[in-house]
């Protein structure tokens, strides 16, 4: 009998999405901790490594080097960048 000849209402676009500045330090300082923390096992394992080949039979660590130093000092940071995070 009646014919529907009108079309629907378009919808409207969805809202853009926007991050919040904190989130994104947070995903950041997350990210840069990963990144210490990795660097830090791979200066202490090839500082191992090096210290193997060279004197295999009897492995001396100079526990004053520099690069265990780093080392250490970058996987401790790495906790603290995801504390802060």
């Amino acid at each position: 009998m009646y014919e529907n000849t009108f079309s629907p209402p378009p919808t409207p676009p969805p809202p853009e999405v926007r991050h919040s500045k904190v989130g994104v330090a947070s995903f950041i300082l997350g990210i840069a901790s990963l990144l210490f923390l990795c660097v830090g096992f791979l200066i202490a394992f090839g500082y191992g490594m090096s210290i193997g080949i060279q004197n295999p039979m009897n492995p001396q660590i100079d526990s004053s080097s520099p690069l265990i130093l780093v080392a250490s000092a970058v996987m401790c940071l790495a906790p603290l960048l995801s504390l802060v995070g």
